[in-house]
């Protein structure tokens, strides 16, 4: 009877070792995916105030020339960046984990819109850190201080009357740009909309506008965040636009 009892607990023994055994690979993915997902949460729309590891890529030659979100034309030789959240101007140091090289660059733009990345960088930059035969890769980036002239102040619009209000926040006579517009800051704000008005010799101009606010107190709380972060805004009533 012992024997059996002997035997039993063998087996079992065998049984848990081996179950265990066979487990213990997918124990290590498991760990791994929590270490990988523990990394890309620093690509995330908010990077540390401070500074941080992600991955980065560059612009595509068919944004040369075009306006970026903070109103500046996007220069390939210009040292700039685009991020999800960062305020426009503010001036990063660079440094490519793969080859050791760093570069200073200035954001003036958002983006990147594809999963994982938080850091587009001119072509200048990108050359400087050696990121452009290899298209993107990890890179730490630290703030070191930021361009004043990014800062914008809010601008009153002309209207009669209570409200409510709405924001402008800038507008073009090319469709495209508006869209993208738009497109980039419903990655952080809500109620973004388009409008289309007249402007001058009958050419329609579209317009970027946030929200609708009761009152202008309501209306400037989100604008004075819009300005902080470089938009040039302008508080209006918003049955002006229709």
């Amino acid at each position: 009877m012992k024997d059996s009892l002997k035997s039993w607990k063998m087996r079992t023994s065998a049984v848990t070792y081996f179950r265990a055994a066979k487990a213990f690979p997918l124990l290590l993915i498991a760990v791994a995916l929590l270490i990988i997902n523990g990394c890309a949460t620093v690509t995330s729309k908010k990077p540390p105030g401070g500074g941080g590891v992600c991955m980065a890529s560059w612009y595509s030659p068919e944004f040369i020339g075009q306006p970026t979100a903070s109103g500046r034309t996007y220069r390939k030789n210009d040292r700039t960046a685009a991020n999800p959240t960062l305020p426009f101007g503010t001036i990063l140091k660079v440094t490519n984990l793969s080859s050791g090289a760093s570069t200073t660059v200035t954001v003036n733009d958002r983006g990147p819109f594809k999963r994982g990345r938080c850091l587009d960088l001119s072509y200048q930059a990108a050359l400087d850190i050696g990121l452009v035969g290899q298209g993107s890769g990890w890179v730490s980036f630290q703030i070191i201080g930021r361009d004043p002239s990014y800062v914008k102040s809010i601008l009153n619009g002309a209207w009669s009357g209570p409200g409510p209000y709405t924001i402008q926040v800038a507008s073009f006579e090319v469709l495209s740009n508006a869209l993208r517009l738009r497109s980039i800051l419903e990655l952080n704000y809500d109620d973004v909309y388009l409008s289309k008005v007249s402007g001058s010799g009958g050419r329609p101009l579209y317009r970027i506008n946030i929200g609708k606010f009761r009152d202008e107190k309501a209306a400037g709380l989100v604008a004075a965040k819009l300005a902080a972060e470089g938009y040039g805004v302008m508080i209006t009533q918003y049955n002006s636009y229709f």
